[in-house]
């Protein structure tokens, strides 16, 4: 069989294998978080603007190419799925081809089936989130790049760029560097594409600043949420070094090997070394560029955040280096081909490298599996309940999860987002509380028949209305609120209280069935 047929069959069957898995868990997984359901909504938002408007806090890469299936199909949450399922699904096949090119076979089979089980590259290929189409971008740029074809490796850059803004620092550089060093372009080459990569920055901060209005630059956001004590009047740069130089060493050391597991850690570490001196073809010092970026980037989230190490924010900012690090992987498993005669003993070792990721992946795709079913299965199940049996004008006064998920599509609800309460109610920053009076007086004049109060701060109704917080049944003048969902405070839960809302002299509202409560269930289109 020639090569290319061969490399071909790989290809399909990494590609058809990764497809079955995602499309099993696609139905059992409650998403990530809130970005999943939020990521849909904003795709209605392009829709409704014409592709005019874009949220400048989120790259507008993913939601127009999920729009567009939706032009065709009326169907928010699946055709997004299908479009992050395709790329991730064909993100796999793409290392494998990559680890084939660098490495040999065996090391493509290797790394292409730890992908396809990867619990970040599985799961959230298996949901609506952007970072899959990113990495798969990135792959792509990294494959031209490779292949030495410029536009083809700058064009991909730049798309991952588009749809994620970290990959201003952890592509462009790197990209940089292998197309003038290691691939021996020289600067030369680097006009067409600096004017690339440059003209790409450069639009998007000219919408940003023109478009919208906005003076700072379109990074500054996005770090700024991210960035811990950001503005705290009694900074402290000893501790906060400390608490950063802590938090990346745990990523490095705890958090990563519970993702990967130990062996692979290893060869991940013994493959970079090979990379870097030459251990596999040529262009693996390219491959070892993107890695480190990866890395170090991931690394220096965590340094600046702060988050505890397993913060699930750092779960889909590893998703973006996780290709990177599986052609480290193959140009480890390739310096231990090289060492062992083909027979026996080399099988046993590629079979007990295989296996080693087994008990860690199933571990952390129960718990993350698990996590989401508590946490995000009663809201979804609130949401169905309100659309199906709610009449038409029913109030709601949400945030979170169950606003954006309303909001996907066109509904005879009238949503309230505790965000966007109107002016005459909502307080101006700092946000004190609201008067339980004059939250009643709203309720009343809005004739809202149900509330959902978050615990999270930025939702704004743990601000306004904190005495809410007990879910105590409650009169407040004419408006009786009776708690009659309730979810435990983090991080037991996600921490969050259905009230119904009464009136004397309107209808009292339908009172829903229990959700959830953590148990497993039928999952999305009704799989159990």
């Amino acid at each position: 069989m020639s090569e290319r047929r061969a490399a071909l069959i790989q290809f399909l069957v990494l590609v058809v294998a990764a497809l079955a898995y995602r499309l099993v868990l696609a139905p059992r997984f409650y998403g990530w978080e809130e970005g999943d359901y939020g990521n849909i909504m904003m795709v209605r938002e392009i829709i409704d603007s014409r592709f005019t408007w874009f949220r400048t806090e989120h790259m507008p890469g993913w939601y127009s190419l999920a729009a567009l299936p939706r032009l065709l199909i009326d169907d928010p949450r699946g055709t997004a799925l299908a479009m992050t399922m395709a790329f991730s699904t064909l993100n796999v096949g793409l290392v494998g081809l990559l680890a084939r090119k660098l490495v040999s076979p065996s090391a493509a089979w290797l790394v292409g089936l730890w992908l396809v089980f990867q619990p970040e590259m599985a799961l959230y290929g298996a949901s609506t989130l952007r970072s899959p189409v990113f990495a798969c971008f990135a792959t792509l740029g990294l494959a031209g790049l490779l292949h030495a074809r410029r536009d083809s490796g700058f064009g991909f850059t730049s798309l991952a760029f588009l749809t994620r803004m970290e990959g201003f620092f952890t592509l462009f550089a790197p990209a940089l560097w292998a197309w003038s060093r290691e691939l021996g372009q020289g600067l030369r080459g680097l006009v067409k594409p600096l004017a690339i990569l440059g003209g790409v920055m450069i639009g998007w901060q000219l919408y940003v600043t023109l478009g919208r209005g906005e003076r700072e630059l379109f990074v500054w956001a996005p770090f700024s949420i991210n960035l811990a004590n950001a503005g705290d009047t009694d900074f402290d740069f000893v501790a906060w070094l400390t608490d950063g130089l802590q938090t990346s060493w745990w990523l490095l050391t705890w958090t990563l090997p519970r993702k990967i597991g130990w062996a692979w850690w290893l060869l991940m570490a013994g493959g970079s070394w090979a990379l870097w001196s030459g251990g596999t073809r040529p262009g693996g010092r390219t491959v070892l560029a993107f890695a480190a970026f990866g890395l170090a980037f991931w690394l220096g989230e965590g340094f600046v955040s702060h988050h505890e190490p397993n913060h699930n924010l750092y779960w889909t900012w590893l998703l973006n280096t996780l290709p990177f690090f599986a052609l480290a992987a193959a140009a480890g498993w390739g310096w231990i081909e090289r060492r062992i005669e083909p027979g026996p003993l080399r099988t046993v070792a590629w079979i007990a490298i295989a296996a080693s990721a087994i008990p860690f992946f199933a571990s952390e795709t129960n718990y993350q599996m698990t996590r989401a079913e508590r946490w995000y299965r009663p809201q979804l199940e609130m949401c169905t309940w309100l659309e199906e049996e709610t009449p038409p004008g029913t109030g709601v006064l949400v945030s979170s999860i169950p606003e954006v998920w309303l909001k996907r599509q066109p509904t005879d609800l009238r949503i309230y987002s505790w965000w966007t309460l109107p002016d005459a109610i909502r307080p101006e920053p700092p946000l004190p509380p609201l008067p339980p009076a004059e939250f009643a007086q709203f309720l009343s004049d809005e004739e809202i028949d149900y509330v959902v109060w978050f615990s999270e701060e930025w939702t704004d109704s743990a601000k306004i209305a904190p005495w809410m917080m007990t879910g105590q049944n409650m009169t407040v003048g004419p408006i009786g609120l009776t708690a009659i969902a309730t979810d435990p405070l983090p991080p037991e839960g996600y921490g969050w209280i259905l009230y119904l809302v009464t009136q004397t002299g309107r209808p009292q509202p339908k009172v829903p069935p229990p959700f959830g409560h953590g148990f497993v269930g039928e999952g999305f289109g009704g799989v159990p």
